[in-house]
């Protein structure tokens, strides 16, 4: 009962569901996630007077074969399909089609390492909100021991169905699931209008690796790929969308006319020109935000990690910025409030609400793709964004940042940093705190991250001593 003190307060719930180190983490253990499939089950039960189907997709971690069976277990007698090795919008576009209640669990852990893993919840209309994370966590809780069985039945051992993609092809049943994503996604763009363009496509080892590069071939593109070879434990190994130089030296070492990297379940992608210059994803805003597309929005909606040059591009282009916390729930319902279409992280996280509720990485590619080939920008050139470091200190406790030691050395910084601005967070997917800084130069931008980082990391480690 001891990790079920704590539901109320949704300590399971990060930025963007449950995520963790597969080994130890231990909402990502068995007695956790058969209450989890059992919660799940009696939720949504009580939330539709239809028989719920329940949908499985992963990314290519091979502890997903343990998670799945772990949640299927506690789902119980549930109607229950698996999608298999899918992205996590490609998932949703699956169950947002349903004509009868439906919810997709998707087994992945984004753009973290390999060996972590974890989960994400989304009903019809998305991720879960905000209240309804609230009202699962309250069925979560009324799960006890006494539900638990004693013995569960033994997991299955065998290498996950996509392991012999590469020498066989895919199954019949997830071809099935890839072409009509495909179709999904050919409602929204002309036949054939990449044809004679060379496009790179960097899958990150993970779920876009079979996928993407059929969507991006039915629409004309000659395709050609890297961090495709997924073993169970590579994926965002030194490539993806975490990793851009990759996929800027093998867009020049290819020839290709453009390139585009994704994360272990493709909901970000950040885009290189031929040239290998990288545009992330305030990059990929502005250049969306001006276009035919949004032309009617007084607006769109970026996080507080959004940098400043975007603010600066879009009241020149007299355009409005509303930051918002990270996360894509907060964005798509700013979003909503609004009226507006466009909005997003500077990660590769970006919605365009007349597609969907969700970023998909391999729409916003094909999206980025469309608009510059119809205004003749082959060199995806948008606005000038500030220089920008990251970094991050390991933390074990999540202190008030508000509170001493921390606030004194954030305050000292903050007087001192007098041509561009710095935010420190704490990361809602990784044991992290996060520290962003942007100044007029990279150099400014390093030193006063390196600062940062060396006087939170201190007395992180002194109020743990």
């Amino acid at each position: 009962m001891h990790i079920l003190a704590s539901m109320k307060k949704q300590t399971f719930f990060g930025t963007d569901g449950i995520r963790g180190d597969a080994a130890t983490n231990p909402f990502l253990q068995p007695p956790f996630l058969h209450r989890f499939g059992r919660a799940l089950a009696s939720w949504a039960a009580q939330r539709h007077a239809a028989e719920t189907t329940f949908y499985f997709g992963c990314d290519t971690r091979s502890s997903s074969v343990q998670i799945k069976a772990a949640l299927s277990n506690g789902l119980g007698g549930a109607t229950i399909i698996d999608t298999g090795l899918v992205p996590t919008p490609h998932l949703f576009a699956i169950i947002e089609q349903s004509t009868t209640p439906a919810y997709g669990i998707m087994i992945t852990a984004s753009h973290n390492k390999g060996s972590d893993n974890g989960i994400k919840l989304l009903t019809q209309n998305g991720k879960l909100t905000e209240e309804e994370q609230r009202s699962f966590a309250d069925a979560l809780s009324a799960v006890t021991d006494d539900d638990f069985p004693s013995e569960l039945p033994l997991y299955d051992q065998a290498l996950p169905a996509w392991t012999s993609f590469a020498r066989n092809g895919a199954s019949q049943e997830q071809q099935a699931f890839y072409d009509a994503y495909q179709q999904h996604l050919a409602s929204f763009f002309p036949k054939n209008f990449l044809a004679g363009t060379t496009v790179a496509l960097d899958c990150a080892n993970g779920a876009a690796t079979y996928v993407a590069p059929q969507v991006f071939a039915a629409f004309g593109a000659h395709v050609v790929t890297t961090g495709t070879a997924p073993d169970g434990h590579n994926s965002n190994e030194r490539c993806g969308s975490t990793h851009s130089d990759h996929i800027a030296a093998f867009t020049i070492n290819q020839g290709a006319d453009v390139g585009f990297a994704f994360d272990g379940d493709a909901d970000r992608v950040i885009a290189v020109n031929r040239k290998g210059d990288i545009q992330n994803g305030d990059a990929l805003l502005a250049l969306l935000a001006t276009s035919s597309l949004c032309k009617d929005d007084a607006g769109i909606v970026g996080t507080e990690v959004t940098n400043y040059g975007l603010e600066q591009y879009l009241l020149e282009q007299q355009k409005a910025l509303v930051r918002t916390p990270v996360g894509d729930k907060h964005v798509v319902r700013a979003l909503r409030a609004r009226g507006w279409r466009l909005g997003g992280e500077p990660s590769g996280h970006l919605i365009y609400l007349p597609y969907g509720p969700i970023s998909d990485g391999i729409f916003i590619a094909l999206l980025t793709l469309f608009i510059a080939i119809e205004t003749g920008n082959d060199l995806l050139t948008s606005c000038q964004l500030l220089p920008a470091t990251h970094r991050t200190v390991s933390v074990s406790t999540t202190p008030d940042l508000a509170t001493e030691p921390f606030a004194s050395i954030i305050e000292k910084h903050t007087q001192h940093h007098t041509t561009g601005r710095s935010v420190i967070r704490y990361s809602g997917t990784e044991p992290l705190l996060r520290i962003m800084v942007e100044d007029v130069s990279q150099h400014a931008a390093d030193d006063r991250a390196e600062q940062l980082a060396f006087d939170l990391s201190t007395a992180f480690n002194q109020k743990a001593s």
